[in-house]
């Protein structure tokens, strides 16, 4: 089989939708330092206190701790990806909201604790955006799927510093860690259900937009292998929802799967 032009690659939209991906994994991470060095500056706070805060971000440095658990287990709904990354956005955009009500000044201690369960639902979601990009991107698209990833990241950083800096001036620190929560929204686009039925309906490949077998927990059943919908090559287990078999063969079949469901 011949490898995928360069231009099939920029066509997918899979690689296109890492931008939002990225921008919801770097967006918190300035909120619970830089940003908010700024903001507990401009109300007066110690440098002593300010420098404790920093201790918050410990969170992306043990993450590995817990990336088994949220590996094994997963929330009932949206899949073992989806389903972590749109508790993990929801929760954030929520804890966001709550910080921005708290004066850093007369509150510390809840501010460090708000700052602190940001930090860790950010490392939390950074497991989960890691693990998704490699299952959702196919072997010749992770090049330029990481780069895409990279810059959302980095425009992600960017609102979370110079953009908040600039509407704390005009609207307040509430307002803009409420603005920043609701940014989030730019990633849950990724957790849709009908992200890769509405692609296709818009007359795009579903080579491009399907979700893996291996992420979205679909298992094919006895009935889809007899219609033909599920693959039964041999020497390749159908049940086989993570992926350890014929990778392709997994392709094929979520792509014919989904084709179908739509016909129905």
């Amino acid at each position: 089989m011949s490898s995928p032009s360069l231009l099939s690659v920029l066509r997918s939209p899979r690689v296109w939708l890492m931008l939002a991906l990225g921008f919801s994994s770097g967006l918190p991470l300035y909120l619970t330092g830089s940003t908010l060095s700024a903001w507990m500056t401009n109300e007066g706070v110690s440098l002593k206190t300010i420098g404790v805060f920093s201790l918050v971000g410990m969170s992306y440095t043990f993450k590995f701790a817990w990336a088994p658990l949220m590996d094994r287990f997963f929330p009932p709904f949206l899949g073992r990806r989806r389903g972590w990354l749109v508790v993990a956005q929801l929760l954030l955009a929520a804890a966001l909201f709550a910080m921005g009500q708290v004066n850093p000044r007369t509150d510390a201690v809840l501010m460090a604790s708000l700052a602190a369960l940001v930090a860790f639902l950010s490392a939390s979601q950074d497991i989960v955006a890691d693990a998704y990009r490699t299952d959702l991107l196919s072997e010749e698209e992770r090049a330029l799927g990481i780069t895409t990833f990279t810059l959302g990241y980095r425009v992600g950083m960017v609102v979370a510093m110079s953009v908040a800096l600039i509407l704390s001036d005009v609207i307040g620190w509430k307002y803009t860690y409420a603005a920043m929560g609701g940014f989030l929204i730019v990633g849950m686009v990724l957790t849709e259900p009908g992200l890769p039925e509405k692609f296709a309906l818009l007359g795009l490949p579903f080579d491009d937009v399907m979700l893996l077998p291996a992420e979205s927990d679909v298992v094919p059943s006895e009935a889809d292998t007899c219609a033909g919908l599920a693959p039964a090559e041999p020497g390749h287990d159908a049940r086989d929802p993570r992926g350890r078999g014929d990778r392709r063969a997994l392709e094929r079949w979520h792509a014919r799967y989904t084709a179908h469901a739509l016909a129905a």
